[in-house]
C-alpha cells in the first residue's frame, strides 16, 4: 500500500499533462468524447462507429467521471459554449491517468508477488517498462489496454481467473485477445505438453471469435478494411508512405527497433533459458507480427504503436534481465 500511495502521488502530474495536451488540441487523439455525450443524451443522432464503439469499458468509466468530477479550468482555456466537451475529455483523461498508474503498479505486483523478487527490483522493473510505455498515447485508451494486458499476465497461471478476464478484454480493446492468441499459438509450437496452454489458447480463439461476432451483429460503420481481407493488400500499399521519411522512422520503425533490441539484450543475458511461462519464445515473433498487422490495418503513423502493444509481455523478461545484469555488474566490480 505504501508503494501504491507513493507512486500515485508521483504519477499525479500526468493527470494535468493529459488534460492540457488534449484540451488545447496539441496532440492527435482517438476521440471518444462523442460516445460520452451520447450516453448523456446530448447527441441523440450520434452514430457509434468501429472499432471505438466496441470498446465500451473505456468510455463507460469515463461517463462516470464526467458526471461526478467538475471541470478543472486552465488559464486561456476557452470553456464557454464548450463545457460538455471539455468535461467529457477531462473524464477520459482521468481514466487514462488512473490506468497509466495501474500499469506501473500491476507490473510491480507481477514481479514482486508472482516472481518473488525484491522490492527494489520490482519497482525498477515496473518503472523501466512504464518509461517505455510513454512512447505510446499515454493520454488515450492505451494505458487501459496495457494495464489490462498486465492484469491478464498476473493471472496467467490461474485459468479460473484468466479465461473470463480474457473474454471481457474484447470490450476494452480487441488487440488484447489478438495478443494472447499470438502468444499462445506460437508458444504451443514450442511446448505442446502444457495442457493448460491448450485451454488458454482455445479461450483466446473464442475471445477473437466473439469480437467478430459482435462486429457482425452491431455493424457499426467505419474501418471495414480491418475485417475485410480483400482490402488488406490495398491498405499495405497505402502504408508505404507512412513507413518512409523521418516521421515514419520515428513513429513506426523506432518502436519495433526498441522491442527487438530489448529482445536481443534478453537473449544475451540468458533470460530465455529460464523455465518460465512468461519467457516464451513467442516474444521473438510478436513485435514483428503486430508491426505487420499494423501495416495491413492501420496505414498511418500508428503502425509502431500497434507493435508496442506487446510491451506488457516484456515485464517479466525485463525483471530477469535486470537481475542478471546486476549480478554480472556485481561480479565485475568484485573482480
Amino acid at each position: 500500500m505504501l508503494v501504491y500511495a507513493c507512486s500515485f502521488v508521483l504519477f499525479l502530474p500526468f493527470l494535468f499533462i493529459n488534460i492540457r495536451l488534449t484540451a488545447f488540441d496539441t496532440v492527435p487523439i482517438d476521440d471518444y468524447v462523442g460516445f460520452i455525450l451520447s450516453m448523456d443524451g446530448q447527441l441523440p443522432d450520434f452514430e457509434y462507429y468501429s472499432p471505438q464503439g466496441y470498446r465500451w469499458f473505456y468510455y463507460s468509466i469515463g461517463f462516470l467521471f464526467y458526471k461526478i468530477v467538475p471541470l478543472l479550468q486552465f488559464t486561456n482555456m476557452e470553456v464557454e459554449g464548450n463545457l460538455a466537451n471539455m468535461k467529457a475529455n477531462q473524464a477520459l483523461m482521468i481514466v487514462s491517468f488512473l490506468f497509466l498508474h495501474c500499469f506501473f503498479f500491476i507490473n510491480y505486483l507481477l514481479v514482486k508477488i508472482k516472481l518473488g523478487k525484491s522490492l527494489l527490483l520490482s519497482i525498477a522493473t515496473a518503472f523501466a517498462v512504464f518509461v517505455f510505455s510513454l512512447s505510446m498515447a499515454f493520454y488515450g485508451i492505451d494505458p487501459l489496454t496495457l494495464s489490462f494486458t498486465s492484469l491478464l499476465l498476473f493471472f496467467l497461471n490461474k485459468p479460473a481467473w484468466f479465461c473470463p478476464l480474457l473474454i471481457v478484454s474484447i470490450f476494452i480493446n480487441e488487440k488484447i485477445s489478438l495478443l494472447f492468441l499470438a502468444f499462445f499459438s506460437i508458444g504451443f509450437l514450442f511446448s505442446r505438453a502444457d495442457k493448460t496452454l491448450v485451454t488458454k489458447l482455445l479461450t483466446a480463439v473464442a475471445a477473437v471469435g466473439i469480437y467478430f461476432m459482435e462486429r457482425a451483429y452491431f455493424k457499426y460503420p467505419g474501418y471495414e478494411y480491418q475485417t475485410d481481407p480483400s482490402q488488406f493488400l490495398d491498405r499495405a500499399t497505402i502504408s508505404i508512405p507512412y513507413l518512409l521519411g523521418l516521421k515514419g522512422v520515428y513513429m513506426n520503425w523506432l518502436p519495433l527497433i526498441i522491442l527487438l533490441v530489448m529482445l536481443a539484450a534478453f537473449w544475451r543475458l540468458g533470460v530465455f533459458e529460464i523455465n518460465s511461462a512468461y519467457c516464451s519464445k513467442s516474444l521473438f515473433f510478436m513485435p514483428i507480427a503486430f508491426f505487420v498487422l499494423g501495416v495491413f490495418t492501420c496505414s498511418d503513423y500508428g503502425i509502431g504503436r500497434a507493435a508496442f502493444h506487446v510491451l506488457p509481455f516484456f515485464t517479466v523478461p525485463m525483471a530477469f534481465a535486470l537481475e542478471r545484469f546486476s549480478e554480472f555488474d556485481l561480479k565485475t566490480t568484485n573482480n
